[in-house]
């Protein structure tokens, strides 16, 4: 056969990571923020986190990311080629607040005052840790974010068409 119709192995897997991001936008741009905000509920710890989590963090992610995953596919339905930074930011993003969602921990009365999901099944000696790395994985998490909005609306507004094949091609 000839190389013009069989991709390679790298366009393939450049294909495959793109579609999957698309895919999974904007279920994971509401699964994502409902983890931060009330994960810790599916292991009988909630507490007054869920509350100010509820108020503050989990609307900005749902709509940074909702907003993401509209201009991706918006950018994907035009022809536009996305950058890889588009791409991968969100990914990351999701996976920064999920271990976000670990690692907090809820205080103020709930019936696991003062741990994590990442304490409760390691045990309360990761409570200290689960703490420490609580706060960088949502600095991370709220920074990629971000970042993966601005290049998605970047991606929307300025992409590269894809090339159109040759005839007969």
């Amino acid at each position: 056969m000839s190389s013009t119709l069989v991709p390679s192995t790298a366009a393939v897997r450049q294909r495959f990571l793109p579609s999957l991001v698309l895919w999974l936008a904007l279920p994971m741009a509401v699964l994502v923020p409902l983890w931060v905000v009330a994960g810790r509920w599916l292991f009988g710890i909630g507490g007054q986190m869920v509350l100010w989590l509820g108020i503050s963090l989990g609307p900005a992610l749902l709509v940074l990311l909702l907003l993401t995953g509209i201009k991706l596919a918006e950018a994907a339905r035009r022809g536009v080629l996305l950058p890889v930074r588009s791409v991968v930011a969100p990914a990351l993003a999701w996976l920064a607040a999920i271990a976000f969602g670990f690692t907090v921990p809820d205080f103020g009365g709930g019936a696991g005052d003062g741990t994590s999901v990442m304490s409760l099944l390691a045990g309360p000696s990761a409570l200290g840790m689960s703490t420490a790395l609580c706060n960088p994985c949502g600095i991370i998490a709220v920074a990629l974010t971000i970042a993966s909005t601005v290049f998605a609306f970047r991606a929307a507004a300025a992409g590269r068409k894809v090339a159109d094949p040759a005839p007969g091609q």
